[in-house]
């Protein structure tokens, strides 16, 4: 805690002491001190106190690095092909295989009258939401290095190709290393099939 806190705050076991309720206090700097002791001790307690408690409970549910790229996995590599059985029939939830089910969001249910009358039979119509998947494929891209921050794929791509022909250049030498103008293919101009080779 700050000395300003330790200073201008009474502890709850003072305010009792004098009587008082818990921050009965008008003044609007002890109020903001206290508000601000309050922040502190609770952060103090969680990063001396609850820290230790904590890794040990989300050990002990398996929560680790390890579950959490098999869940991004699970994600990312998802098929849609793993909802329905042979018959193209939409499996059961609790019959799914850890991997599928992993991908589940929801499954809104929703049941309307077809007809009318007697005649009236309800129709089920049942929709899945999925994870996102690319968001998936992409924090995995990025773990393993594969593109960086958004664009840096394409970017850096485009780049390499350009060091690459400037090198070239260097090494061959300016006159030696020709622009060649685009051609554009319109009315009048000869086609592939005139000239019997490929324009690209």
């Amino acid at each position: 805690m700050t000395s300003y806190v330790r200073r201008n705050v009474e502890t709850p076991t003072e305010t009792r002491r004098r009587g008082r309720p818990l921050g009965s206090t008008t003044d609007p700097a002890k109020l903001e001190a206290q508000r601000i002791a309050r922040i502190e001790a609770t952060a103090y307690r969680a990063a001396t106190i609850d820290a230790p408690r904590a890794r040990i409970a989300l050990d002990a549910a398996g929560v680790n690095a390890k579950r959490v790229m098999l869940e991004l996995a699970r994600v990312a590599f998802a098929d849609v092909r793993q909802l329905y059985d042979e018959h193209g029939n939409m499996i059961p939830p609790h019959l799914m295989d850890d991997d599928t089910a992993a991908t589940i969001t929801a499954i809104d249910v929703e049941v309307s009258m077809r007809g009318s009358g007697e005649n009236a039979e309800p129709v089920i119509t049942k929709k899945i939401r999925r994870a996102d998947k690319m968001g998936a494929l992409t924090l995995l891209a990025k773990h393993f290095k594969i593109v960086g921050d958004e664009g840096d794929g394409v970017n850096a791509l485009a780049s390499a190709l350009a060091d690459r022909l400037d090198n070239a250049r260097r090494r061959l030498g300016e006159s030696q290393v020709e622009d060649v103008p685009f051609r554009e293919v319109g009315e009048g101009s000869p086609t592939a099939t005139d000239e019997g080779e490929d324009l690209w």
